[in-house]
This record gives C-alpha cells, structure tokens and sequence, in this order.
C-alpha cells in the first residue's frame, strides 16, 4: 500500500537495520534517473555516484517481483514569483516488460488540485517546463552516504576544486558528495566556509581546527640542481654566489602546492589521515549542513550522521542541524540511530516553548520524526508527531530505545 512521509525542515528516519529507512533516499535519486533521463532501470545515479548501486528495477521492486509496479508521488509547491504558488503533484509509474526484459515507464503525471497532465500522452511547452522546474529540484539534492571517505595527502582527487570555473567545479562536486570528497572540495571553493565550521567543531569539542593553506614550490631539473650544488661547494666570494643564485631564481618556474590539513589545540597541524576516523567522518556532516554558499543544496540527506563519533558529540550534532535550517528554506533528510540526537532536538523544542531558548530555536513544525519498520504487507512509515514540551503525542512503536530500559532494570 502507498505510504506518506511528511518532510519538515528537520526529517529523522528513525528504525532498525534493514527496515527500509534508506528506501526514502533512494526513493528520490530513482525519481530524478526517471523524469531527467527516462531511465527505469539504474543501476548507479547521478548524485549517488559510486556509493549507491540500486541493482536496476528488479532489485528495486518490492520483494523484487516483477509483476509489481513502483510508484512514487511527490507533492511540492512551484513559487513562479512572490505572489504566485502553486500546490502541484508529480507521479511516476515503472514497470517490467518481460519480453524485453527490461524496465520502463508505465506512467508519468503532473497536476494539481484543478487539473492533471498525463505526459505519457503528450508534453506541451507547459508540461514541458514544469518538468524542468522539478528536475532541477530533485537535482537540489545532496546525499551524503554512511561511509565518508578522506582525501589523500596531496589532494589529488580534489584537483578540481581549485579551477575557477564554478559552473564545472558545482557539477562535478554533485558527484563527489556521496562519498563525502565534496565537502573537503567545498572547503577549497569557499573559505570564508571555513571560519564558519572551525566555530561548530569547537562546539562540538572536536580539538581541531580546518587549516587550507597554498604555497609556491620552484619545479627544478637535474641541471638546475647540480649548478647549486657547483655554487655552494666553490670557494668564489660571497657576493658572486649569491649574484649566480639570484640570476637562476629569476629563470626558475614556479607551481602551486596546497595543503588542507586540521590543526589541533597545541597548533601542531594534521593530516585528515592521521586523526581519528570519528573526526574525518563528522566534518563533511558538518560542511552538508551548514553550506549555504552558491554550490549549496536545499535538501541534505545523510545517513548515519553520527557514526563512529562520542554520545556527547551526537548530542550537539543536533544544534548544528538547527544551524543549518535557520534563515534558510533547507531541509535535512537524516537517517539515523542515534537517540542522543533526537533528545537534543526535543529539548531544544521544549526551550523554545518556555522561552529559554534563543540561539537554537525549533518548534514542532520544524521537526519530523519517522518511525521504519517492515511488516508482513510491506515497509511501514509511522509518523510520530512531537508536542510543545518535547515529547510525543503517542507512544514510540515497539518502545523508545527499549534496549536501555530493558539493561537498566
């Protein structure tokens, strides 16, 4: 049966492995493969890159019976200018054709609550350009995968960061954000970023600070090297040998070197390799969320932001989160485990209730918690709505964090 999953500013995907928390994610990079390139049947994505490989429909389609159809209902809201917003829908149908065996689609409507556009039938220059309209917003999407990965010690899969084309450097950065090379790449392109995060790490009581630094290094050749040598090994005057020296810079070619490294509180400055994997995994997490630079996205959607960090740290990651929304129309997308994240969201909610509260305000409405968990029909979605004290109107499904309780006593 068809599930809805409201998405608020803050949206937690809240279940036990397998459950089919990552379905909604994946649910989404599926939407833009159909409507940008008619294709049904993906194996990689576009802004999942090589973190996500979906297996194509059959490895899709519910219990991967390919007499089933997959269906996918967005309703979103098209602002065309200040006074003028639109409530519409999208649908997508896909389906298996067994003689060909391969994908395609069965369906593709656009409407709202007057009209409705099969686009199977036919694309006008109307239809044609809300399409356009949503595709660019489901291209708005940055995913960031479980496992972030480190940039090597001379940057070198980061090279493209430094050009200053930014229309390249945002196209292929889309395709870095899965494996987290996009956030480091980022903070190449933006360094005012850098201040901005430096203050959220020591929030979070990280020990570390981001450093980005360039320097000019003299490309030498065999020949060059053995003139200097010839210079400092002979007993000709002071004076000559530094005339000799200064006449060889002057023809010496030049290439830039960066370095983007952590500097930690005795100022000793670190290779990300070098550091813990809990550091090197939280700082795209970090950058995801607070970016709100040209390259920015209006949905982030992580998985697991909280792997291999302290309870403490998952606690604050939740400010940074309110941090990322506040002043902006973006919305986190988090896939999670972590109960000490939830509980700073709900106290943060009920501070804003009782007015104690001023620098990370969320109320209710910012807040969408989702409860996952398969059944014997199909994947249940069970929305749990959170009061103004910062606890929820029903119970949690199958106990909150029952483990503790069930260790405890």
């Amino acid at each position: 049966d068809a599930v809805t999953i409201p998405i608020r500013p803050i949206t937690l995907l809240f279940g036990k492995n397998s459950s089919g928390k990552s379905t909604v994610l994946r649910a989404l990079l599926y939407t833009l493969q159909v409507i940008k390139y008619q294709n049904p049947n993906p194996y990689f994505t576009e802004l999942g890159g090589e973190v996500i490989d979906l297996g194509g429909f059959p490895a899709l389609v519910h219990r991967h019976e390919l007499d089933r159809k997959i269906r996918i209902r967005v309703e979103f809201e098209i602002k065309k200018d200040a006074a003028d917003i639109q409530s519409m829908w999208m649908e997508i149908k896909t389906g298996w054709e067994r003689i060909k065996d391969t994908a395609y689609i069965s369906k593709l409507a656009i409407g709202n609550k007057n009209k409705k556009w099969d686009v199977t039938d036919r694309i006008d220059k109307e239809i044609d350009s809300i399409i356009k309209i949503i595709a660019e917003e489901l291209k708005n999407f940055r995913y960031l995968g479980p496992m972030r990965a480190v940039p090597s010690r001379d940057l070198k899969e980061l090279r493209y960061a430094l050009v200053k084309d930014k229309e390249k450097f945002k196209e292929r950065n889309a395709l870095q954000w899965a494996s987290g090379l996009g956030a480091w790449a980022t903070l190449i392109q933006e360094p005012d970023l850098i201040k901005k995060i430096n203050e959220q790490m020591k929030n979070l009581g990280l020990g570390y600070e981001i450093v980005f630094s360039t320097r000019a290094i003299a490309e030498l050749d065999r020949n060059t090297v053995a003139q200097i040598e010839q210079i400092f090994d002979s007993t000709k005057p002071a004076k000559e040998s530094k005339n000799q020296i200064s006449n060889m810079l002057k023809q010496l070619s030049f290439k830039p070197a960066y370095r983007l490294h952590l500097r930690d509180e005795n100022a000793i400055d670190i290779d990300p390799l070098d550091v813990g994997l809990g550091i090197a995994q939280i700082i795209p997490v970090i950058v995801g969320a607070l970016d709100l630079g040209d390259h920015s996205a209006k949905i982030f959607a992580v998985e697991q932001p909280e792997l291999h960090v302290h309870p403490a740290v998952q606690v604050a990651l939740g400010d940074v989160f309110i941090d990322g929304i506040k002043n902006s129309n973006r919305t986190m997308l988090i896939e999670t485990h972590s109960e000490h994240l939830l509980l700073r969201l709900l106290r943060r909610v009920r501070e804003t209730t009782e007015g104690e509260q001023t620098d990370h305000k969320l109320t209710p409405d910012d807040l969408s918690v989702v409860y996952v968990r398969p059944t014997p029909t199909g994947v249940r979605f069970t929305p749990i709505s959170v009061t103004d004290d910062g606890s929820f109107y029903a119970p949690w499904p199958e106990g909150f964090f029952a483990e503790r309780v069930k260790e405890l006593f």
